[in-house]
């Protein structure tokens, strides 16, 4: 039987299949400009954050400036805070920028340095009443290298009002990246190209080919940047490869001795162990695994560094008491001895408690490790002894302390009540230890943990003690 369709509906089915086709064409035509508005938007937001970081340098300079040419400890300070101020804005203005792989992270590293130097500065001004020749030729090197990282962004800047794009190329989607053309026209409609492309990737030119993130970290940022050695984090001492305490005189080891001792710490055969490569860093490690256990030893001297357990912990068995039973035998069995408990807390049926090394009525804060007990088995399920394996050492006797535990109520902040006192060596966020005299005093509702140089007097530091249902915990 032979179907016929009438002229009528044959106009009305095509009707309608045009008519979606231009609700699906609008619909696809309407998501597109969507995506190219949001990445205007953010291309902007991206440019402003460019200009604060360029803004934040050119203060940097005043400071400088101001640095080198006031000689008075009040008005070193203010240059000194003048740089604390301009390099955090900058640094927060960079953590905008898209930059993959880390490609700005010498900049982010520079800023922080200054940030931390001119507190040095300050310091020094307040204590010495003048800064040092040695300072001031700091000074000099910082300014020329900060005025080269301006000419630097300055580029970028320039490239950018140009047209060129400081987002990142993201392929694989319906809006793929394309050459951006200028803040209000439109993608161009060519292959987009390879992952890296935005400007901030490009700083060879245009017409050139896109530098890999390694060779814009190489040619793109300018050189001669000063080595700063500071009592601070970001010091170049704190950076670079440590001989850490543990192995001055220890050897190299092998990936496979070191699963080997991965291995015996976690009870197994070496055969069970899953090998997964090696970091760098400032203590290198090999990495092992064995089911939801991953495990790092040490390259020199073949120490564990951590151990992490992602079981699935279930619902409280043990008490909190029986959990740090748990820790100490553990703690031994692994030749740990001389670990006095500092704090603790428990988050999702998890013991973590720290533990630093005590000697003869010293407590060592840097010598520090922690351990996670799971409280639904009783098993260790996190150990970490990075800080002790850095500063674990044995320390010459020195000077008899000046202030003694016995004299420490008077020494207390007024209006304090006393609790305790012992010594403890306690380390700056350069790593300097120091000893100190640790007095523990109430005020009101807080506990306090209140630090003096004990050869000084001089006071170093103040922490809270904070106890609750999760733990105690030193802030």
């Amino acid at each position: 039987m032979k179907m016929t369709i009438k002229k009528r509906t044959l106009i009305r089915i095509l009707s309608y299949s045009l008519a979606l086709a231009a609700m699906l064409g609008g619909t696809a035509l309407f998501q597109i400009r969507m995506g190219q508005a949001y990445q205007l938007l953010m291309e902007n937001s991206y440019r402003r954050a460019l200009s604060d970081v360029t803004r934040s340098l050119d203060e940097m300079e005043e400071g400088f400036h101001a640095g080198l040419v006031m000689s008075s400890p009040e008005q070193v300070g203010t240059a000194a805070l003048k740089l604390v101020s301009a390099s955090a804005g900058g640094k927060a203005a960079l953590d905008c920028l898209p930059i993959a792989d880390d490609s700005l992270s010498a900049i982010s590293l520079y800023l922080s340095q200054i940030g931390e130097y001119a507190g040095t500065l300050a310091k020094e001004a307040v204590t010495k009443k003048a800064l040092s020749s040695e300072s001031r030729e700091t000074l000099n090197q910082l300014m020329a290298y900060n005025k080269r990282l301006q000419e630097l962004l300055g580029q970028v800047e320039q490239l950018a009002s140009e047209g060129e794009a400081l987002m990142p190329v993201v392929s694989g989607g319906l809006f793929d990246r394309q050459r951006w053309q200028s803040p209000s026209a439109s993608y161009a409609t060519a292959a987009a190209p390879a992952a890296g492309n935005g400007l901030l990737s490009r700083l060879g030119g245009k017409a050139q080919a896109a530098p890999s993130v390694t060779s814009l970290m190489a040619d793109g940022l300018p050189e001669g940047a000063p080595t700063l050695m500071y009592d601070g984090r970001y010091s170049a001492h704190m950076l670079e490869a440590p001989a850490y305490a543990y192995a001055v005189d220890a050897a190299e080891t092998s990936a496979e001795d070191a699963k080997a001792i991965a291995a015996e710490f976690l009870g197994l055969s070496p055969s069970a162990m899953t090998t997964g490569g090696e970091t760098s860093g400032n203590l290198p490690t090999h990495l092992f695994s064995y089911g939801d256990v991953a495990i790092q030893v040490s390259s020199l001297g073949g120490q564990v560094v951590s151990m992490t357990n992602g079981r699935e912990v279930g619902d409280a068995v043990l008490s909190v008491e029986e959990a740090h039973e748990v820790t100490k035998d553990f703690l031994a069995s692994k030749g740990y001895q001389g670990m006095t408990r500092v704090s603790h807390s428990v988050a999702d049926n998890v013991l973590t408690s720290e533990y630093a090394f005590e000697d003869k009525e010293v407590l060592y804060y840097p010598d520090s490790l922690s351990v996670s007990v799971a409280l639904d088995k009783g098993d260790v399920v996190g150990f970490s002894a990075e800080k002790y394996l850095k500063s674990h050492t044995e320390r010459p006797a020195g000077a008899s302390p000046k202030l003694t535990t016995e004299s420490a109520e008077g020494h207390m902040p007024e209006g304090h009540s006393f609790g305790s006192a012992r010594y403890a060596v306690i380390a700056s966020d350069g790593g300097i230890e120091n000893r100190a005299l640790e007095i523990t005093s109430t005020c009101e509702d807080c506990t306090y943990l209140y630090y003096l140089d004990a050869m000084s007097g001089q006071e170093m530091k103040l922490s809270r003690l904070i106890e609750d249902e999760s733990g105690q915990r030193i802030q």
